[in-house]
């Protein structure tokens, strides 16, 4: 076979190949883009327009995810006003808004809900600390297992604010990738989208966070002043856990380049929210019995929730969308 070809066809069934392809179908939701340039603001994204495995697809520009607000600027409020946006989660800690601040916005409700009340949860903050991304694979299941614990609160507001109401929201917290990559998987899942679906849409983060990540690696570098030994390298180089924080679970070339063989390979997979909708399945007994026990919701109230966010294609091309460019993947 030429060599050529053979390359193609390799990089079209590699996990960098699915990733891209996910990518770009999903920059638009027929007519819509799903990412919104809202001013001061990274990892803006919508996380309607998918399809459950009933054929039935989640409404868009309802749920909206993104990083920190705190330097938004008077356009991307604007934007925001305009996307019609009622509600603000923040699902950051005290001392994090207390650092960043809160990027609030005239006639938008700020609600700070923290997974976590006192302890810093920002990307830097878990790398340093507690080493969850430096353990491979299993340190991301360890910090999503340890949001899932202690999300009842804080999800719950948000699953009944969706049970209760139209008006849009946002979910941010400080990335948007971690504490709110957690509440949008349960989203998702609650609405019956499949498994890999919600992997490959918690991916998305990476490319939203892409300008950012100078600025996360100069945050690492100044929390690992005082810590150097569990940033560093001792040639000065980062180590490999704080590269995979930039990641979820797919990286770009720039970073790959620096990361050894063994990160590449954990890099280019998608399996850390896989193995946390596992954790959901086998230490909860699923989703629907996940948002039961810990966030105090009935089976009547996931019924609402799932009426008021989820439309068939009939239902859907009455209100003049079409969605047949739209695939579960």
């Amino acid at each position: 076979m030429n060599p050529q070809v053979a390359a193609i066809i390799s990089h079209w069934l590699s996990n960098e190949g699915e990733r891209e392809r996910f990518s770009r179908r999903a920059e638009t939701i027929h007519t819509l883009k799903r990412w919104k340039q809202v001013e001061g603001v990274s990892n803006f994204r919508d996380l309607g327009g998918w399809q459950n495995s009933n054929a039935d697809y989640v409404v868009p520009g309802r749920v909206f995810r993104c990083a920190d607000l705190s330097n938004i600027t008077d356009h991307g409020r604007k934007m925001m006003t305009e996307l019609g946006i009622a509600k603000v989660f923040d699902l950051r800690s005290v001392p994090e808004i207390k650092k960043n601040g809160v990027g609030k916005i005239d006639g938008i409700q700020w609600i700070h809900c923290p997974v976590f009340k006192e302890e810093d949860y920002s990307p830097e903050k878990m790398a340093i600390r507690w080493g969850y991304y430096t353990s491979g694979l299993e340190g991301f299941v360890m910090a999503y297992s340890g949001i899932l614990q202690n999300g009842g609160h804080p999800f719950g507001l948000i699953l009944r604010h969706l049970r209760d109401s139209d008006e849009p929201i946002v979910i941010h917290c400080t990335a948007g990738k971690d504490r709110t990559g957690v509440i949008c998987a349960i989203i998702l899942k609650l609405l019956g989208c499949e498994d890999e679906l919600v992997a490959r849409e918690y991916e998305l983060t990476t490319l939203g966070l892409k300008r950012d990540h100078s600025k996360i690696l100069a945050a690492v570098a100044h929390e690992g002043g005082t810590r150097s030994h569990e940033a560093y390298n001792h040639d000065g180089s980062f180590k490999e856990g704080i590269l995979n924080m930039l990641s979820s679970k797919y990286s770009p070339r720039s970073i790959l380049q620096i990361c050894s063989e063994k990160t590449r390979e954990l890099m280019g997979r998608y399996e850390a929210m896989i193995q946390t909708i596992e954790v959901i399945e086998t230490q909860y007994g699923g989703v629907d019995a996940y948002v039961k026990k810990v966030c105090n919701l009935t089976d009547e109230d996931i019924t609402k929730l799932r009426n008021r966010l989820l439309v068939n294609e009939h239902k859907a091309n009455g209100f003049g969308w079409s969605w047949g460019h739209v695939s579960r993947l």
